[in-house]
Order: C-alpha cells, then sequence, then structure tokens
C-alpha cells in the first residue's frame, strides 16, 4: 500500500512538476498535522481513557492516556519497518526531542498567552501557583523526560548509526549491523523499565494524582478506538509515503539540511513533531483544568510519553535485529 502511495505522488510531481508537487504534498502534510492525525488520536485516547475507567479503574488512565498518544509514533515505525527502513525507529525517537519543546515551552506558553490575550489574569496566577504548590512533580515530570530523551538519542545512534543532533562527531561508521540494532533496542527498554521502578514510588506518595483526573470526554467506545486506530495507521501510511517521495525528489536539497540519511532526518524532526502534536493537545487541555492531577497528565505528555516512545523503540530495535538475522536488508 505505501509503495502504490509512493508511486502516486511521484506520478504527481512528473505530472505538475516541483512547485505543484511541493504545494500539494505540504497541504496533504499540514492536513496530517493538523487535523486528521490530531482527530483520530484524540478519538482513540479519549475511547481507550474511557474503556481503561469502565474495565481497569480510574487510576490507570493516566498512564493509558500518554501511552495511547504514542501510537502514532508505533504505527508510522511499524509502515516504514514493512518498507524495509530502519529509519522508522526514530519517529519515536525523535518524539522524545519534540515532547521536550512542546509539553515544557510551547503547551504552557500557549495557555498562558491565549489566558492574558483574553484578560483572564485570573486564570495565569493560579496556574502559576499551581505550578510553584507542585514544583516536586514538575520537576520529576522534567528530569525524567529530559533523561529519556538523553538515552533516546545514543539509542538512535546505536539502532541507525545516525547522529542526527550531533553529539557522538558524525554519524558512526560501518552502518547498520544485527549488534547496534539490538543494542539500541535494549537501551530503551533498560530505560522503560528505570522509569516504572521510579515511578511507582510517586504513585505509592500521592495516589490522587492518578484517580481524580478530570474524565470529561472520555466515553468508553470500542468503535471509537478501532475507528481512530484504523485511521491513524492510513494517516501514518501516507506521512510515510511522502516522505519517501520527498527523499527521491528532493533527496540533494534534504541532505544539506537533514545529512545523508534524509528519510531517518525526516522522521526525527518532521514525523516526530506531527505524531507528537496528539500529546500537546493533552498537554494543553490538562493545563487549562488547573487541578493537580490534571497537571500531572499535562506534565506526563513529556514523561510518560517519553517512556512510551522508548517502548516503541525497543520492539522496534528487538524487531530490527531479527528481520536482519532472517535477512531483511534494511536502509536508513
Amino acid at each position: 500500500m505505501t509503495a502504490a502511495i509512493t508511486q502516486f505522488f511521484l506520478g504527481l510531481y512528473d505530472t505538475i512538476g516541483a512547485t505543484g508537487f511541493g504545494v500539494i504534498s505540504g497541504l496533504i502534510t499540514l492536513a496530517l498535522c493538523l487535523l486528521i492525525i490530531p482527530k483520530t488520536t484524540d478519538l482513540m485516547v479519549d475511547s481507550a481513557a474511557g474503556l481503561t475507567g469502565k474495565y481497569l479503574g480510574h487510576e490507570k488512565r493516566t498512564m493509558v492516556i500518554n501511552a495511547s498518544t504514542n501510537l502514532p509514533e508505533f504505527f508510522s515505525m511499524v509502515v516504514a519497518f514493512f518498507m524495509l527502513r530502519v529509519g522508522g525507529i526514530a519517529n519515536p525517537l525523535g518524539s522524545n526531542f519534540a515532547n521536550i519543546y512542546l509539553m515544557f515551552l510551547v503547551a504552557p506558553v500557549w495557555v498562558l498567552g491565549v489566558w492574558l490575550v483574553r484578560g483572564r489574569k485570573e486564570k495565569v496566577a493560579v496556574l502559576l501557583g499551581l505550578i510553584r504548590k507542585e514544583k516536586s512533580i514538575v520537576l520529576w515530570h522534567f528530569i525524567a523526560g529530559l533523561l529519556l530523551f538523553m538515552v533516546a538519542t545514543l539509542a538512535l545512534w546505536c539502532a541507525t548509526g545516525v547522529d542526527q543532533l550531533h553529539v557522538f562527531g558524525g554519524d558512526r561508521k560501518g552502518g547498520l549491523s544485527a549488534g547496534w540494532m539490538l543494542t539500541g533496542g535494549l537501551l530503551c527498554l533498560a530505560a522503560v523499565l528505570v522509569f516504572l521502578r521510579f515511578e511507582r514510588g510517586i504513585r505509592a506518595r500521592r495516589p490522587e494524582l492518578f484517580r481524580e483526573i478530570t474524565s470529561d470526554g472520555q466515553e468508553p467506545s470500542w468503535a471509537g478506538f478501532v475507528f481512530g486506530t484504523a485511521g491513524l495507521i492510513i494517516a501514518c501510511t501516507v506521512m510515510n509515503a511522502l516522505f519517501v517521495s520527498w527523499e527521491g525528489v528532493y533527496g540533494s536539497f534534504l541532505r544539506n539540511l537533514l545529512g545523508a540519511s534524509v528519510f531517518t532526518g525526516l522522521q526525527y524532526f518532521l514525523g516526530a513533531l506531527v505524531t507528537s502534536l496528539p500529546e500537546m493537545t493533552v498537554a494543553t487541555r490538562n493545563f487549562r483544568r488547573m487541578t493537580s492531577p490534571d497537571l500531572n497528565t499535562a506534565l506526563g505528555s513529556a514523561s510518560y510519553s517519553n517512556m512510551s516512545n522508548m517502548a516503541v523503540a525497543a520492539i522496534g530495535g528487538i524487531a530490527a535485529w531479527v528481520m536482519w538475522m532472517f535477512g531483511c536488508r534494511l536502509v536508513p
């Protein structure tokens, strides 16, 4: 399916030229970014949270909400793997970078800025007071999210050989190998286990943060969960096809911006940004609610989501190793 969509895009380029193709593919990207992926993710997340509250208990919803928002990263990676592109693992690992600036900077500044423009200074004061009151929770989420991002940077270098942020002195020599892919996957798995070990302490000390989050709009719906998930898979397939077509059409230009592995770079920066916008929606929604449990959920859009991204990347690294051992010659 992805190959067919890619051929469609390349045929479109041959028909209307570089400028027209750039405009149309840009509009498709905006639709995926601002409408399709956020809306289908919202439907899936709210349905999953409602089902969790119904069957597993309300205290499980924080984990499920923030883990569910990582399904776009998972599906994007899986679609890429079907294309034999190990660079797909850059989507969940790059989302750890996107989550840092989106959830700790863009989301709160956006919420506070909107309130200031609307003259709602009392809400600004309440939220800032809540952040000061819950500074230990804020610090926990920030440190956890930042450390997971740092491990993700190393895991990307291991699994793909790509030094996307130029912290290791350049791409790893020697290219892809089974051992390095497995190392990247195991690094991610270790990070998940360490995070969960420390997270249990927070849950034990502050159980109300996980039990009393607002449940508005979280209707238990299997149909909503299935429809939202199907929409995400289709959207991620289109996005990956776009990236491959851009690699073919604009390869020389993109290599100057992103390095030798264009597909990996597109996944790390643009794909990760697109698939992280649902987390930003969750964060802004919960910042506006101005309660300690909802603040915890908002900040968890970075830390818990980064942990979930590491779980996705762990699956990806191990799956890539298995594929390589069975003779599938992956490319970045």
